[in-house]
């Protein structure tokens, strides 16, 4: 992966999923408010030039105070020494620049967390369908990104919002697509946990709702999918005035009529029946031997990103008390 190099050598990261932060060589840089603040409007507005008169308006707003291009010049020049202590004397270095009719931060977009998600959870869709375990991992790691919520200390300055609500937006269809990936990857009773939460918080969100109705309904419990269904069509209709979607009601309805489909989706596209299977903490790729004590599978744990191997004890001998002595 490249990094964007100071002059000085130094290698920069950034991170806005989360509080912004700036790190040089594995350190973070101190940074005071208006310099970290200026410097989230610039990661936001990468690589292009902003004009000093913007700059004023979103730092102070309706209090530029008496000298405010003086003031901004403090600022710049306490930002451009932070990020890049090594430049020569009186000159820009190679980060923050100054260009008419403003400043511009020279950014590697490999360098930004935000544009790194964007790329792992992009490619994480592209390949949900064809590939649900690799598009797991991609997503996974796409959302181990963030720390909190996006340009956290900014989070009601007007230069932020509509960056904020983009990333935002992002974060919960990544979290839909791999919530996605997992059903298909037979995690259903692993997501139940997890995907009421995310109701809970986000209750109009309908493609949640759905994927909520399927866990449950793959766990067995069809009457709390059904139930579900029930109380976001109530919700729906008594505060927004609206129907569930086609897609939604069509979900109850097979659900209601335990639609063999549903459940055999994965043993569909895997008909090792490998997908069907659920080992909490790990995926399971394709079976690659058996043994008198049951099959063994590739399998990934995304908790430290590392393949291994995990090997499924058959019922009987899991049940068998001989056995289990031997094994402890």
């Amino acid at each position: 992966m490249t990094t964007a190099i100071a002059s000085g050598g130094g290698r920069m990261r950034y991170r806005v999923l989360g509080p912004v932060q700036a790190w040089r060589d594995g350190e973070e840089i101190s940074l005071g408010r208006r310099p970290q603040m200026l410097l989230a409007l610039l990661l936001i507005h990468a690589n292009q030039v902003v004009s000093t008169d913007r700059i004023i308006d979103e730092l102070w707003g309706d209090d530029p105070g008496r000298d405010p291009h003086n003031a901004l010049w403090v600022v710049v020049s306490r930002l451009r020494a932070a990020l890049d202590p090594e430049r020569e004397k009186r000159t820009d270095g190679s980060i923050l620049l100054t260009e008419v009719p403003g400043y511009r931060l020279a950014v590697d977009s490999e360098t930004v967390d935000a544009a790194r998600f964007e790329v792992l959870a992009r490619r994480g869709r592209d390949v949900l369908e064809s590939d649900p375990a690799r598009s797991a991992e991609l997503l996974a790691e796409a959302l181990g990104l963030w720390s909190g919520r996006a340009y956290e200390p900014f989070t009601y300055d007007d230069f932020a919002m509509a960056e904020i609500a983009r990333l935002e937006a992002m974060r919960l269809e990544a979290v839909e697509d791999r919530v996605e990936a997992e059903l298909a990857l037979g995690h259903a009773r692993d997501l139940v946990a997890s995907l009421e939460g995310l109701v809970r918080e986000h209750p109009n969100r309908q493609r949640l709702v759905g994927q909520l109705m399927l866990a449950l309904h793959l766990s067995g419990r069809q009457s709390d999918a059904l139930q579900a269904f029930s109380a976001t069509k109530t919700r729906l209709i008594e505060e927004l005035g609206l129907e569930p979607s086609t897609d939604l009601a069509r979900l109850e309805e097979r659900i209601l009529l335990d639609d063999p489909a549903l459940r055999v989706r994965s043993q569909a596209d895997d008909p090792s029946g490998v997908l069907a299977l659920s080992v909490r903490g790990y995926e399971l790729r394709e079976q690659v031997r058996s043994s008198p004590s049951g099959d063994v599978f590739r399998a990934y744990q995304p908790a430290v990103g590392r393949e291994v191997e995990i090997q499924v004890i058959g019922s009987e001998l899991a049940n068998d008390a001989d056995f289990i002595r031997r094994f402890e």
